[in-house]
């Protein structure tokens, strides 16, 4: 799957969340399911522009200069401080994950 569709604004906060251990919650508010952000995730280090090892996931040079362009492009500013640092809590669990659980409505407290 190819995420050239992706708006800059939603690949500069995945490379942010990506390079600040960020809090993927955030992508998930603005509308992108954890599927999706996992499939996301894994077209960056695809691209080069992420590394998981030693269940560490880090943006490369190269993902980091990409993250800088596209900040110059966006006229960002000061946006690293807006992210909450919990990726790491669940990063591994996201990618030793292959199914989804979706408890039913009868589950839900709210």
């Amino acid at each position: 799957m190819n995420d050239f569709n992706l708006p800059l604004e939603v690949k500069h906060l995945l490379l942010t969340v990506i390079n600040n251990d960020g809090d993927i919650d955030d992508l998930n508010k603005i509308g992108y399911d954890y599927l999706k952000i996992k499939t996301l995730i894994k077209e960056e280090i695809e691209n080069g522009n992420a590394i998981f090892e030693n269940s560490e996931l880090k943006l490369t040079e190269k993902g980091i200069k990409f993250k800088s362009e596209l900040a110059k492009k966006l006229n960002y500013q000061g946006v690293e401080e807006v992210i909450s640092p919990k990726l790491s809590s669940k990063i591994e669990d996201l990618f030793l994950q292959s199914e989804l659980f979706i408890p039913s409505e009868d589950e839900l407290d709210f």
